[in-house]
């Protein structure tokens, strides 16, 4: 019986050490799944704020202090303004003008802006930000 004794010992501890790597390998191989898809998808976002791109082709305040801009989608995906700020404040919220790739597109405000010269951001569904500055025109 001195012989057996560190045999089942080992083939104990060999049970062990392959039924609790067992569980470590199930356990890495649903987080590495689930990375995979976690990475795959934000590929898939990056790829498509990349795809859309904007540009300001005209900019101005008319007489009655109204901000209009005139934007042409030169991008692969639909544009959707949301927001527009004005000199680093939010002038117009859920704007909600969508412009499909190669068209243009008038964002146009309702509320007067003051001053004769202003600087203005666009931002999009996909959060990229535009730029632009207007001056006033007319009286």
């Amino acid at each position: 019986m001195w012989g057996v004794s560190p045999i089942i010992g080992a083939l104990l501890m060999v049970v062990v050490v392959v039924v609790a790597f067992t569980g470590v390998y199930i356990w890495s191989l649903n987080r590495f799944e689930l990375y995979r898809f976690h990475l795959e998808r934000l590929r898939s976002d990056v790829q498509r704020v990349l795809e859309e791109y904007v540009v300001v082709e005209y900019a101005w305040i008319d007489g009655d202090g109204a901000l209009r801009i005139y934007v042409r989608n030169a991008g692969e995906v639909e544009l959707c303004v949301l927001d527009v700020f004005v000199n680093g404040s939010l002038f117009m919220s859920d704007v909600g003008v969508c412009i499909l790739p190669g068209d243009g597109g008038w964002v146009n405000s309702s509320e007067a802006v003051g001053g004769g010269y202003v600087e203005f951001k666009l931002v999009t569904e996909r959060f990229n930000e535009i730029y632009g500055e207007a001056y006033r025109v007319g009286g």
